[in-house]
């Protein structure tokens, strides 16, 4: 709910909230393709046990990652630390990161370049993903942090300073979706006490 009212609700006025959109955001953005994406991903990575995520700041300058991403983690830091400080523009970021990851995962299953330098990379971004949601979204964010079973022992939630760590990691095949998707009597129920709220 909070990744899909920041990404969208205007923030100068009042949001002009659609059932129907929330529902296609979290079934087919989240249930599908982010689902897809991550149980995928955990399942091949935990085949191949240690793995190591690059720092952030390093990873996404060389030519290996996607352009975008420096791009995209540049906002964000430039939106938490200014006066012009847009909660909108940081979830609409968080998003295309995660797009970027999705793009980068199906290029390498669909191309058969499924080798430790390529899973490297994308989990990479998805630890990249986990750290900068930690304020949107702390219970997604500490699940990515659990699957990876980071060598460095971390006693807090992921923050900002996380970025800048390399980080051996042994992903955990999971048993479990990230997100939920429901059928339409079940979304009704979860989303009509939410909507005076919301309106």
């Amino acid at each position: 709910m909070r990744l899909y009212l920041s990404s969208t609700a205007p923030e100068n006025n009042e949001t002009d909230f659609k059932v129907s959109d929330f529902k296609q955001f979290v079934n087919d953005k989240l249930g599908d393709k982010w689902n897809n994406w991550l149980v995928g991903l955990f399942d091949i990575s935990s085949r191949f046990g240690s793995l190591r995520t690059q720092p952030i700041n390093a990873a996404i300058s060389t030519e290996n990652y996607p352009n975008k991403i420096k791009g995209y983690l540049e906002q964000i830091a430039h939106c938490f630390d200014t006066e012009e400080f847009s909660l909108q523009k940081i979830a609409r970021s968080i998003l295309a990161i995660a797009n970027e990851g999705i793009l980068h995962f199906n290029y390498i299953t669909r191309n058969l370049k499924i080798d430790a330098v390529e899973l490297e990379k994308n989990l990479t971004i998805v630890r990249l993903l986990g750290i900068t949601s930690s304020p949107i979204m702390p219970g997604f964010s500490e699940k990515i942090k659990n699957v990876f079973q980071e060598d460095v022992e971390i006693d807090h939630s992921y923050i900002w300073d996380d970025i800048y760590k390399e980080v051996k990691v042994s992903p955990q095949k999971i048993n479990a979706f990230f997100f939920d998707k429901y059928d339409d009597i079940t979304f009704e129920k979860l989303i009509s006490g939410k909507k005076a709220t919301i309106q």
